[in-house]
C-alpha cells in the first residue's frame, strides 16, 4: 500500500493500529525532551493525551484519536483539500464531512473546528468510513497528508534521514529504524529495545537523543501501546479534541 486516490477512499489507508503504530514510531524516533516540556505550539510530529499529530507549520495538519472500544477518527486538513471550499462562491451545496457518521463519534468537538477542517475518516474497528463526496470534488487533502505513513520503506528511509546519520553509517541507522518499526507494528517496542535504539544511534553519530532520553521514550512507548502484544493502545482520548 502506499497509493492513495484523489479524493481519498477509505479503502486506501491501513488498519488504524498500523497507521498509529507507523505514526507514533515516528514520534518516538523525534522525541524532543524540551518540545514535550512545552507542549502546546508543537509542529513536526508527537504524541499527547489527544493522540497523534502531524503539523508542518504551514499546509498540513493532522490528528489521529482512539475513541474506545477500537474505534479511532482521523481528522485534517491539507491546501490540497477542497472539502471545505466547495461551495465557496457557488450555489452547491456544502459537503457535511460528518454526514452518516456513527453516533460515538465526536461530533461537537468535530463541529467547533468546522473552520479548519478538510477532512475526516473514522475507524469503526472493521474498516474505515467517511463521509459521501460528490462526483466533482477533485480532492481531500488525504493523499498529501497522510500518505507519508503508507509506504513502509519511505517511512523508514524519512526517519532515518531525520535522525541525520553520518554519510558512512547511513545503511546501519536505516536498519535501526526498520527494526524500530517493526517492534511497533508488533507491539513489542519495549523498553530494552528501546535502549538498544537510542545507544545505536548515538554510538553511530545520530545527535538527536540522549541516554536520559530513554524514560521519556519508554514511557510514551507505553501510552501509545507499542509495548503490548496483542497490539491495542493505552492512550484513548482524554480531553476534547484539538488539532494539537
Amino acid at each position: 500500500m502506499g497509493e492513495i486516490h484523489r479524493p481519498g477512499r477509505p479503502s486506501d489507508l491501513p488498519d488504524a493500529w498500523v497507521l498509529w503504530s507507523r505514526w507514533a514510531a515516528l514520534a518516538l524516533a523525534g522525541y524532543d525532551r524540551e518540545a514535550e516540556r512545552r507542549g502546546a505550539g508543537r509542529t513536526g510530529i508527537w504524541l499527547n493525551e489527544t493522540g497523534v499529530h502531524l503539523d508542518d507549520c504551514g499546509s498540513t495538519w493532522w490528528t489521529l484519536a482512539w475513541l474506545g472500544q477500537g474505534r479511532a477518527v482521523l481528522f485534517g486538513e491539507d491546501d490540497a483539500s477542497e472539502v471545505r471550499w466547495y461551495n465557496y462562491e457557488s450555489e452547491r451545496p456544502a459537503i457535511d464531512m460528518l454526514a452518516g457518521a456513527p453516533d460515538w463519534l465526536p461530533r461537537a468537538d468535530l463541529a467547533e473546528l468546522d473552520d479548519m477542517l478538510g477532512c475526516v475518516y473514522w475507524w469503526d474497528n472493521a474498516a474505515w468510513r467517511r463521509a459521501p463526496y460528490p462526483d466533482d470534488l477533485a480532492d481531500d487533502g488525504l493523499e498529501c497528508g497522510i500518505s507519508r505513513f503508507l509506504d513502509r520503506d519511505d517511512l523508514v528511509h524519512d526517519m532515518a534521514a531525520d535522525l541525520e546519520a553520518d554519510d558512512g553509517h547511513f545503511a546501519e541507522v536505516l536498519a535501526l529504524c526498520d527494526r524500530l518499526v517493526d517492534h511497533a507494528e508488533r507491539g513489542t517496542l519495549t523498553a530494552a529495545v528501546l535502549t538498544e535504539f537510542v545507544s545505536a544511534t548515538i554510538c553511530l553519530g545520530s545527535p538527536p537523543f540522549a541516554e536520559d532520553d530513554l524514560p521519556g521514550m519508554v514511557a510514551m512507548a507505553n501510552r501509545a501501546g507499542l509495548d503490548t502484544p496483542p497490539w491495542s493502545p493505552t492512550l484513548v482520548l482524554q480531553q476534547e479534541l484539538s488539532p494539537a
